[in-house]
């Protein structure tokens, strides 16, 4: 797994654009930070604070979309293989690119660098700013229904212990829902631009029998701790109340 999202994060799509010169970086007044973006070879030697300075203001206020395409592999890797840079914050910057109408080759790349992230994510994860719920919405936020459909797919896959305490974080970060009406959904925290469809996908995949917890029923995955606990029972009593 690691290996198939170290070949995914390379993002080869995204090598041809230019580096950014430091005027074009400084036009949303931070001279400093275009300073810091611009005075390393290669983007990978650039420093995570450094980036994550950039990440709250690419697109909309640093750079253009192509500045941030040339960034782009380096923050991949540092927020989906380091868990060092917020995911919904990453996001929802490719979304304001306009990743929709993006080559084809440089969508099927970042779709494939997410799908690979995430399998590896479920299996570790440790030491990451990131959790599966943040994982979740940044589905939600930039893909469709097919995708959606292959991340939960895969969380079915990925059965062990590290796999199940994601899932009880994915209900500590949804709790608004489970403990209010499900018809009324939301679990993204950026619903103003996440596929309502593809949220009505994970509810249904809630509703139904997903895999992670099935396999802890049945004693496939040694009971959890008392924190994980709690979310579980959370979610035993929330099921109970559905109508499948």
């Amino acid at each position: 797994m690691e290996r198939q999202m170290q070949q995914a994060l390379k993002l080869q799509a995204f090598k041809s654009y230019p580096k950014p010169k430091r005027e074009a970086l400084s036009a949303g007044g931070s001279c400093s930070l275009s300073e810091l973006l611009t005075r390393c070879a290669s983007p990978y030697a650039i420093e995570p604070n450094v980036f994550a300075q950039y990440l709250e203001k690419a697109v909309t206020s640093v750079g253009d979309a192509a500045a941030f395409k040339y960034y782009l592999p380096s923050l991949m890797s540092l927020t989906c293989a380091d868990g060092a840079l917020s995911i919904q914050i990453l996001s929802d910057k490719i979304r304001y690119a306009n990743f929709t109408s993006w080559k084809s080759e440089e969508v099927r790349q970042v779709k494939d660098a997410f799908h690979a992230s995430w399998r590896t994510f479920l299996g570790a994860g440790e030491g990451h700013v990131n959790k599966s719920n943040d994982w979740v919405d940044a589905f939600l936020t930039l893909f469709g229904d097919d995708d959606i459909r292959l991340m939960l797919r895969t969380w079915d896959e990925v059965i062990s212990r590290r796999s199940l305490e994601h899932f009880g974080d994915f209900i500590a970060g949804n709790m608004d829902y489970f403990f209010g009406d499900r018809n009324g959904y939301q679990f993204t925290s950026v619903d103003a631009y996440a596929s309502i469809s593809g949220s009505n996908l994970v509810a249904q995949w809630l509703l139904g029998e997903p895999k992670i917890w099935s396999a802890q029923k049945v004693g496939v995955i040694d009971q959890p701790g008392e924190d994980l606990q709690y979310f579980l029972e959370i979610y035993r009593e929330w099921r109970k109340k559905s109508p499948l």
